[in-house]
């Protein structure tokens, strides 16, 4: 039987948000091979290593140009699901992730991955899935802006300051505090345990 969040300390907490890429897993994408692979594809003049990808696509999708578009997101995709094999697990964070499912917290995952990529780790380390994901095409605008976590606010219906945010970048924490919630970095991990449940 679980055990209800309201017994925990922190009573008023009820949503807790996870970054997944360098968070709760570690995937190996090769950026440099698809950096170079889009730089053919595209036919650009430029360096490899000079493409934003967000930027790239973002320019893409405003410019109307739905054929470049879908095979850039493809291309990406199918990199991210293939490093997905070879996915490590950050075994303290996923620990904790699954202990909040376990505890009936309404659990998230806010990433710049694609949902599928998501979906395809979680299924290879038999890790439970979270109640709601957000990924790089649920949103207009990806991290550090703010649109993705007020979409899993609003989901949940819950407040900031019911939320708990975990991450491993500084866009993680600029989401976290751009809207008001509490944040946790991968190295404080024992802290966010000690806060949340204790």
């Amino acid at each position: 039987m679980k055990q209800s969040r309201q017994k925990f300390r922190n009573q008023n907490l009820n949503t807790v948000v996870f970054d997944f890429d360098n968070t709760l897993f570690f995937l190996p994408v090769d950026w440099k091979r698809l950096k170079a692979e889009i730089v053919k594809l595209l036919n650009l003049n430029v360096k490899p290593a000079d493409i934003m990808i967000a930027g790239l696509l973002e320019g893409l999708e405003a410019r109307g140009l739905k054929n470049e578009y879908r095979s850039i997101r493809n291309l990406i995709e199918k990199r991210e699901v293939e490093s997905s094999v070879k996915a490590t697990p950050n075994k303290p964070i996923l620990d904790f992730y699954r202990r909040c499912l376990d505890k009936d917290f309404n659990v998230a995952i806010l990433t710049t991955n694609y949902k599928k990529t998501v979906l395809a780790t979680i299924k290879r380390f038999n890790a439970p899935k979270p109640h709601f994901i957000i990924d790089r095409e649920g949103v207009k605008k990806i991290k550090p802006d703010s649109e993705g976590i007020m979409k899993i606010l609003e989901h949940f219906k819950a407040k900031p300051g019911q939320t708990l945010m975990v991450g491993d970048s500084w866009k993680d924490r600029e989401v976290a505090r751009r809207v008001g919630t509490r944040f946790f970095s991968i190295e404080n991990i024992d802290s966010a345990e000690e806060f949340l449940f204790s």
